[in-house]
């Protein structure tokens, strides 16, 4: 039985990194968790689990300041992130490994 998509809002990224995201996120479809990009329209309006933010995009930068809601994850991507990110990432990025950190979150709560 495949479990319900935990839903990542993707802010910036080169056209090759969201390439990559994209062939992660169809490949999740057949594991234990899911992982499905998120848009204002997904999860019922409610707000994405995982927010992987891009420090290089101007949408990243004003999102340092904004706090994430309750339980989200905010995985950022490059240097100067917020004290409240929940994983810092450096380039390049180490899919696996991200998935791997991801999976140990959502596996006991999808269970």
């Amino acid at each position: 039985m495949l479990s319900a998509s935990v839903f990542v809002q993707v802010i910036g990224f080169t056209d090759v990194e969201r390439h990559a995201l994209n062939t992660v996120f169809r490949l999740s479809q057949e594991r234990e968790v899911a992982y499905s990009p998120w848009s204002p329209g997904a999860a019922g309006g409610e707000p994405p689990a995982v927010v992987l933010v891009d420090s290089l995009c101007a949408e990243g930068v004003l999102l340092q300041a904004r706090a994430p809601a309750q339980g989200q994850r905010l995985i950022w991507v490059g240097p100067d992130a917020p004290d409240h990110a929940w994983r810092v990432l450096d380039r390049p990025i180490a899919w696996a490994q991200l998935l791997h950190d991801l999976d140990v979150v959502f596996a006991a709560t999808q269970s």
